[in-house]
């Protein structure tokens, strides 16, 4: 199994990226992960999320926080939610000296992040770095989050890697890295 970066410029890309990755047999819902900064999350408005989409109720809200989102087949009208709003409205919310606020979601992620924020790690940077991430990447994800990037993550069989990487590059993805 292989570990893909990718940084979208804002959420409205990242929902995006999001979307065509998920189109794809590279990506099982399972292995996308999240971590949005709170300037991404105070900027968005996807179409139909209402006074704030983060107030989901019953299993959607349970499946999210859970960093599983309900299956969403075929097209939807065009004020439905998407998957990629259900997920993030499952963040959980950790500050880092170097990013601010950020809200990360996915099983993975989320369980990651608990493990090192625990051992008291401040830098955001230094968490990602424990990823296999290079320090240079890790710091450049860091930054870009904090000016209101979103980061999208995902594990992924090494026979789609290739497959994978093009899709992050069509959702307009930056620095992408693989580990």
């Amino acid at each position: 199994m292989r570990w893909i970066f990718g940084i979208y410029p804002d959420y409205i890309s990242a929902r995006k990226g999001a979307g065509l990755l998920l189109k794809e047999e590279t990506t099982p819902r399972g292995s996308v992960n999240v971590i949005l900064s709170q300037k991404a999350l105070d900027s968005t408005t996807p179409v139909g999320r209402g006074a704030d989409f983060r107030e989901i109720t019953g299993d959607t809200k349970a499946k999210a926080a859970a960093g599983k989102a309900p299956d969403i087949k075929g097209p939807q009208p065009a004020d439905a939610l998407s998957w990629f709003d259900h997920f993030v409205a499952g963040t959980k919310s950790v500050h880092f000296s170097d990013a601010g606020t950020v809200h990360i979601a996915g099983e993975v992620i989320t369980a990651y992040f608990e493990e090192t924020v625990s051992q008291q790690h401040t830098d955001l940077s230094i968490v990602l770095s424990k990823t296999g991430l290079g320090h240079s990447d890790a710091a450049t994800y860091a930054e870009k989050l904090k000016h209101g990037a979103v980061l999208l993550w995902i594990r992924t069989d090494q026979k789609y890697v290739e497959r994978a990487i093009s899709i992050f590059e069509k959702g307009k993805a930056q620095n992408i890295v693989q580990v």
